[in-house]
């Protein structure tokens, strides 16, 4: 025999539960008794005495309270538990996204920021949406204690001046990578035309640049143009240019970086493009050159690099023209 306890003492989130733990084929009777409780609830009006407690849920304010503080509308539709744990699945969600600065070193951890972003957005939609359905399903009901204006406000207070994590990085974000655009062809084939690269803005408060890193830097002769050069020498050591070729202490050093299209070599009278009497790198400075080497203002005329003015070091290529190009490590 289908016997069934007094389901009208049952709170409406306990009725929904026990809805969605009763099989319908073994218990029909059972199974109807919670089903007519639930739409008595929803759609009948509860009575004269409770008139004053009964609300109807408005949807619209629904949708504006899960925005503010996702799970908040679920608890004004008197779905407390449902609230709850959508709250607590948004927070999850959005726990990843609290890593964002050390994800975003790397192109893989780009793509995965990219991942987790998407899934928390999805999350934040669903629990958006779950509030503006229930709260259209729910004609009336009876008000829960927290069914109540401070209780809201206290909520979204919550949300919005605690600081969460995501916020926190946001800012360690700002401080410690930033994106440039090459505009030029300075350094091809490293850097191509439009390659869009992530730089590293503290890489150099813990260390000195060393031959063969590539650095960006305000121009010293134009400091409102940034640009992006490669280390060839440091400070202590000299530098000179024989045609083409670069020279550091009287020695020609290994350069797999340096590449020229013109075969013509200009003259020191024309221009130090090709040779450079010897110069040696002050204290703190240091000397660059663009890889490209017949086509770039760096060192050989602005002259060596203050080395507190570098700005960063480049990571990788985050977008380029060529699909081939994306995700290279800038080195």
């Amino acid at each position: 025999m289908d016997e069934s306890p007094d389901y009208t003492t049952y709170s409406l989130d306990q009725l929904e539960h026990a809805l969605r733990h009763t099989d319908e084929e073994l218990y029909p009777l059972r199974f109807k008794q919670i089903a007519d409780e639930i739409d008595r609830r929803r759609i009948e009006p509860i009575g004269k005495a409770a008139t004053a407690r009964a609300r109807r849920r408005i949807p619209v304010l629904a949708l504006c309270l899960s925005l503010y503080a996702p799970g908040l509308g679920q608890l004004y539709n008197g779905q407390l538990w449902r609230g709850l744990v959508l709250a607590a699945a948004f927070s999850v969600a959005a726990l990843p996204l609290s890593f964002v600065a050390g994800l975003l070193r790397t192109f893989f951890g780009l793509l995965s920021f990219l991942v987790a972003f998407a899934i928390f957005l999805a999350v934040y939609i669903f629990v958006v949406v779950d509030a503006l359905r229930g709260a259209a399903k729910t004609k009336e009901f009876r008000l829960r204690p927290y069914n109540k204006w401070f209780v809201y406000i206290g909520i979204i207070a919550a949300f919005h001046f605690i600081p969460w994590p995501p916020d926190l990085q946001k800012q360690g974000l700002k401080n410690t990578l930033q994106t440039y655009v090459m505009k030029g062809v300075s350094m091809a084939p490293t850097l191509a035309l439009e390659d869009r690269i992530v730089v590293d803005v503290k890489y150099y408060e813990s260390r000195r640049p060393t031959i063969g890193d590539i650095v960006v830097f305000p121009r010293p002769d134009k400091a409102t143009r940034t640009v992006i050069d490669r280390v060839v020498a440091v400070e202590g050591e000299s530098v000179e240019f024989r045609d083409k070729t670069v020279y550091v202490n009287g020695k020609k050093i290994a350069d797999p970086w340096g590449r020229s299209s013109d075969n013509e070599i200009l003259s020191a009278e024309v221009s130090e493009r090709d040779k450079m009497s010897p110069v040696r790198i002050p204290d703190g400075f240091v000397f660059v050159l663009g890889d490209n080497r017949d086509s770039n203002f760096d060192s050989r005329f602005f002259g060596p690099v203050k080395r507190e003015t570098i700005l960063g070091k480049p990571l990788y290529i985050y977008w380029a023209k060529k699909i081939t190009r994306l995700g290279m490590t800038v080195r």
